[in-house]
């Protein structure tokens, strides 16, 4: 009776174990699906932008500052980082204002000295550079006028990154 009882209960026990393993086994295997960037990856799956003039194909998104070769600006702004979707996108094709930026961005280190913990209340906006002859999307994360660099921390009081805030608020 007593051994029943205990195979029983190392059996629910293993049954509790498999079920707890395979939930944190999905968890994890989104979170590294749908936030890249925070895992410390540099490429994203491929995705589909879709936006209102055009649309691209499946392309590989590219977390970094060393932007080249772009032919297109894809400037997306939220309320707030929660959202799902943008309130307004705009869409630049010209040269000299993309070709400003790249330079502006590749001036600006992979790493920041600032780690913030920020609510999903805050303001946000992505740029999509579109470079490479349609082959590579460069993804930029603004928080609450912060820029996210490739290495998920923020610059502290860098005079680049206020002339690239500038410049995107004017667009």
């Amino acid at each position: 009776m007593i051994k029943t009882n205990f195979t029983i209960i190392i059996t629910i026990i293993i049954v509790i174990a498999i079920i707890v393993i395979g939930l944190l086994f999905f968890y994890f295997k989104r979170l590294t699906e749908e936030t890249p960037s925070i895992i410390g990856n540099n490429y994203d799956k491929n995705i589909k932008l879709e936006y209102t003039q055009n649309k691209i194909k499946d392309l590989k998104v590219v977390y970094s500052f060393k932007i080249k070769n772009c032919n297109k600006l894809i400037i997306q702004d939220y309320l707030h980082a929660k959202q799902s979707k943008p309130n307004k996108e705009i869409i630049i094709d010209d040269k000299n204002i993309i070709d400003n930026l790249t330079k502006l961005f590749n001036k600006l280190p992979e790493k920041g000295d600032m780690y913030i913990k920020l609510s999903g209340e805050v303001s946000y906006k992505r740029l999509f550079f579109i470079c490479d002859n349609n082959n590579n999307i460069y993804k930029i994360e603004i928080y609450n006028n912060l820029i996210k660099t490739p290495g998920t921390s923020f610059l502290g009081n860098n005079k680049i990154e206020k002339q690239i805030l500038d410049i995107i608020t004017k667009l």
